[in-house]
């Protein structure tokens, strides 16, 4: 179940914001966070339309394939996933999926990329296919509804961590509330992103919505010992656990917007905590306190 957490801090309180976080991340144990809000649309889809299952793409320690294997599970359908590079890294993640039923390939970088080859895949064997992250008109919608069903208070600013952008512009079609949409690049720097969000940001005037690049640290899935003991002391003060991919960078950011007074007195602020704990298995032992 999503919760509200409210991110005390002496900080924040003298600057007189409000930081709040939806905890996405206690959803479920293992469709986690904003997986499963993309998911969600994307799965039904399929069984509508009497698909026997779905097919999607995503690296080997990928949140995305990890809860599609999940969640095609409990829908009854098969769960066929590209797993990128040739070197077939067999990782905790790919082993969950595999013992979850999902069929695994591992292909190139170029064909990774190859959408049309996805596509004619699924269409040639009755699958649905679901882009990469679940980007797309389906998994905005679904992102979107989710977020109007839970009756939030009204906030001036949300934060999100982003990857191919489909949970910005999910939180940024919420009719209502989120004047201002910040997203905090995890470091893909896909050109396409920016694209999208000016597309978004034509159909929504009313709407800020802006993509912040200040806190990849290196890049995709990259870190440094400062994020990591910035992870620890945030669990340690919050008991709220971070991954070292998205939500790590995202409450960093927040944190030093704050610190910068980036915001204004009275600001309400909402941070999406995404998920995606599952991916910090990629780390050593005992880096993290949590």
């Amino acid at each position: 179940m999503a919760i509200v957490q409210q991110w005390k801090n002496d900080g924040f309180a003298k600057a007189g914001i409000t930081a709040d976080v939806l905890r996405l991340d206690l959803l479920h144990p293992a469709i986690s966070g904003n997986k499963w809000l993309k998911l969600k649309g994307y799965l039904q889809k399929a069984k509508k339309a009497n698909n026997v299952g779905i097919i999607t793409k995503g690296g080997p320690w990928s949140n995305h394939v990890h809860a599609c294997a999940y969640a095609c599970r409990g829908f009854g359908l098969s769960c066929t996933l590209w797993i990128k590079g040739n070197e077939k890294q067999l990782t905790i993640t790919v082993k969950d999926c595999m013992d979850w039923g999902a069929d695994i390939r591992y292909i190139n970088r170029t064909e990774f990329y190859d959408e049309a080859a996805a596509e004619h895949y699924a269409a040639q064997n009755n699958l649905l296919y679901i882009p990469l992250g679940g980007a797309g008109t389906t998994g905005i919608e679904s992102v979107s509804e989710y977020i109007c069903e839970l009756g939030l208070n009204s906030y001036s600013h949300v934060l999100c961590a982003v990857g191919t952008g489909t949970t910005l512009a999910g939180l940024a079609f919420v009719s209502g509330n989120f004047k201002n949409i910040i997203g905090i690049e995890s470091g893909t720097k896909d050109e396409q992103t920016e694209l999208k969000i000016k597309e978004w940001q034509l159909q929504l005037p009313e709407k800020n919505i802006q993509l912040n690049y200040g806190f990849m640290f290196g890049g995709y899935a990259k870190y440094n010992v400062e994020l990591i003991q910035f992870m620890n002391n945030l669990y340690e003060q919050t008991l709220i656990p971070t991954d070292i991919v998205y939500t790590s960078k995202l409450f960093y950011a927040a944190q030093a917007f704050i610190n910068k007074s980036y915001f204004e007195e009275g600001n309400k602020i909402l941070i999406i905590h995404s998920g995606g704990l599952q991916g910090n298995r990629s780390l050593p032992a005992a880096v993290l306190q949590f």
